[in-house]
């Protein structure tokens, strides 16, 4: 049984756009047995082009998935918060009339603007 059955099997989700199958595990694969030959090991994914190490944050959806090392996580909410700022002023103003060009990228007006209601924000 593919390792895609028995991860389905037990309610995970699974972003893959194929598997492998290790040849010297055909049984333990095929039989979906509960008990890993193996713990944590680091792992090869998209052919040679992503090393996952134990203990990465792994963000996924149907447009991808991402490896994080626990090491940049603080840095990465940092950017995303901000992020999240920068899109909530930019609705704001397009659903007030506001001009694409001026909030996405943003002109130098708009950045005005932007560094105006953060500050207001508090």
């Amino acid at each position: 049984m593919p390792r895609t059955i028995c991860i389905s099997r037990r309610g995970l989700i699974s972003y893959c756009g194929r598997t492998t199958l290790n040849i010297a595990m055909v049984e333990v694969y095929s039989t979906c047995v509960d008990y890993p030959h193996v713990v944590n090991p680091s792992i090869d994914c998209g052919g040679g082009k992503v090393l996952v190490h134990p203990g990465d944050i792994i963000m996924a959806d149907d447009g991808g998935a991402i490896v994080i090392p626990p090491r940049l996580a603080p840095k990465i909410i940092e950017i995303a918060g901000e992020r999240d700022e920068h899109e909530v002023f930019v609705r704001m103003k397009l659903r007030e009339g506001g001009e694409l060009g001026k909030y996405y990228p943003f002109n130098d007006e708009g950045r005005r603007e932007y560094e105006e209601w953060l500050a207001a924000q508090g």
